[in-house]
């Protein structure tokens, strides 16, 4: 079993090691998966800003404001979270995160995000950004990841469910959205031991 230090060097290791990565969807259009960088953000926050209203509400922070979005991403730390982009041409077509905390005692799980352009949905990026993060936390020697999102997300829960991820709990009221309405959380969990 790997220790924290040992995960923490992987994570950053495997950044530098596996990409870019090239992805082919069923129809032929092919992506580049590479870590965020610095200097991804303008094409992060145009990324964000052409996310739909009705999902904008769910994100864990505001992404309106550009400094804070150019904050993120001028504070990276791969040994903690990991964002990887599908890149086709200029644009971001997918963002997916894996979050981890090696100083907790939870440290053997990871969070997961993703977030898929309106064009690039239904036609398989989805799946293969998470089957990347599958990938990469067997690599990392951890042993579940978990995708927290509202219970009103129904086709965000349908297709976790489709990439292997069951209902671990649902938390009455846990998620306020932007427009201060209160939602049940859904806590999807992959169990990379099973």
């Amino acid at each position: 079993m790997a220790t924290m230090h040992q995960i923490d060097e992987l994570m950053r290791s495997a950044a530098a090691a596996r990409f870019p990565k090239e992805v082919s969807l069923a129809e032929g259009t092919s992506l580049t998966l590479t870590p965020m960088v610095a200097s991804d953000w303008p094409m992060m926050e145009e990324f964000l800003r052409d996310t739909p209203d009705d999902e904008r509400r769910f994100f864990r922070r505001d992404a309106s404001d550009p400094a804070r979005v150019e904050r993120w991403c001028s504070q990276l730390d791969y040994g903690h979270v990991l964002p990887l982009f599908a890149w086709w041409g200029e644009s971001i077509g997918a963002d997916v995160i894996l979050e981890r905390d090696s100083g907790l005692w939870t440290s053997h799980v990871a969070k997961v995000r993703l977030l898929v352009k309106p064009a690039f949905r239904g036609r398989g990026l989805g799946r293969q950004m998470i089957n990347e993060v599958i990938e990469l936390a067997r690599l990392f020697d951890l042993h579940k990841l978990c995708y927290e999102c509202a219970a009103d997300q129904h086709a965000l829960v349908a297709f976790l469910s489709a990439c292997g991820f069951s209902e671990a709990a649902r938390l009455e009221d846990f998620i306020r959205d932007r427009d201060g309405v209160f939602h049940d959380m859904v806590i999807m969990v992959y169990d990379l031991a099973g």
